[in-house]
Order: structure tokens, then C-alpha cells, then sequence
């Protein structure tokens, strides 16, 4: 990871950059919040009723980035949704959910890799849909894959208190760059990058 600020900040010249507002609430912490108005899975959205990620005038839920957090954290309403998409996709594919094995078992959600499957050709991506900019997650963003234990889980978890944010992890933000910029209300920008090359 590497931060940067003011003019150090620099973009990959072939960066497609995107960008989403800020959102900065007078109430309570100082964090900077995202919205979030839907996820997809292999580019087919899903319907989350509306409010799904929204903060409410208590100040609780909403969406934010978070680098701090290693997994990402939905609420349990787009949670559940994510959830059943992924059953019914790898269903059509005859994969059904099983118990995580070692590291595994803290997921909720996991799947046998079928004998001689590449995941990157069995695994779909899936789509953070923010207003005004869509981050694209390639599988490796969205699912832990335990080669050892020949299984692969969604690497996100439920918010269960149904108070705090909902969160994107360190985990889902490898390969991209986000630029916070808080002049004039604040927007952050976003792109995929190859950071094994650096930034």
C-alpha cells in the first residue's frame, strides 16, 4: 500500500479514473461515507430494496471505505441478497454451499473447486455500483481460494448489529487507487491499477 498526498498524488496514464461524492455528516464520527446504490454480480444486477444503504437520521448504517478493515462488511438486508445470487449462480453450475474447512471456517458462504477447475475461469466478478462510478472486482477481490483445502469462499461478511457502516475491506481494494479529494464537499476518486508495479 502507498499513501500519498497533495501534488505527490499521481494516476497510471491508462487509468480509466472515476469518480463518486463524498458524503460528510455534521453528527457523529468524521468519516467519509460513499454511496453505495447496488452490486452486481458478472455485470447482472440484483434488487436492493430502497435504503439498503443508506445512513439513517441517527446517524447509524450507511457505506464507507475502509482500509483498516480486512473483509468487506454489508448489511444483513444486501447481504442475504449478495448471497442468494451467489447459491443460484454456482447452482446453475451444479456447486453447492459447503462447511469451510481450516482457515476457511470463519466464512459463511463457501464452495467446493471442482477436480481441474481454474478459478478464473469458473469465478464471476462482481460490481460495487457507487452514484456516478462502478468498481469492478475481480474474482480474487471477491473470493478467498483455499487451493489446499480445494474450496473458495465469498470473503465478505454480514454487519450484524445493524448499526455501524458498511464497510469496503482492504480485501476488496486490492489493484485500485482511491484519491480523497475534501475540497469543495469532497469526491473520491477511483481506478483499477496493477500494483505490483506501484503508483
Amino acid at each position: 500500500m502507498t499513501l500519498r498526498f497533495g501534488n505527490d498524488i499521481t494516476w497510471p496514464p491508462v487509468t480509466k479514473i472515476q469518480e463518486t461524492p463524498i458524503l460528510r455528516y455534521s453528527n457523529g464520527f468524521k468519516l467519509y461515507y460513499v454511496n453505495l446504490t447496488g452490486i452486481s454480480i458478472d455485470k447482472t444486477g440484483m434488487y436492493f430494496p430502497p435504503g439498503t444503504f443508506d445512513r439513517d437520521p441517527s446517524g447509524y448504517r450507511g457505506f464507507m471505505i475502509d482500509s483498516g478493515a480486512h473483509y468487506s462488511y454489508l448489511p444483513k438486508t444486501a447481504y442475504l441478497i449478495v448471497r442468494e445470487g451467489l447459491v443460484n449462480h454456482f447452482e446453475g453450475l451444479h456447486i453447492v454451499p459447503t462447511e469451510g474447512r481450516g482457515f476457511n471456517e470463519k466464512f459463511d458462504l463457501c464452495f467446493d473447486l471442482p477436480e481441474n477447475a481454474d478459478p478464473a475461469n469458473l469465478l464471476p466478478s462482481m460490481t460495487f455500483n457507487f452514484a456516478g462510478a462502478d468498481m469492478a472486482l475481480f474474482y480474487e477481490q471477491v473470493f478467498y481460494v483455499n487451493l489446499q483445502e480445494k474450496q473458495f469462499c465469498l470473503a465478505m461478511f454480514e454487519e450484524e448489529t445493524g448499526l455501524a457502516p458498511g464497510v469496503l475491506g482492504a480485501f476488496q481494494q486490492v489493484n485500485t487507487q482511491f484519491e480523497f479529494d475534501l475540497r469543495q464537499g469532497g469526491v473520491l476518486r477511483l481506478g483499477t491499477v496493477d500494483c505490483t508495479h506501484g503508483v
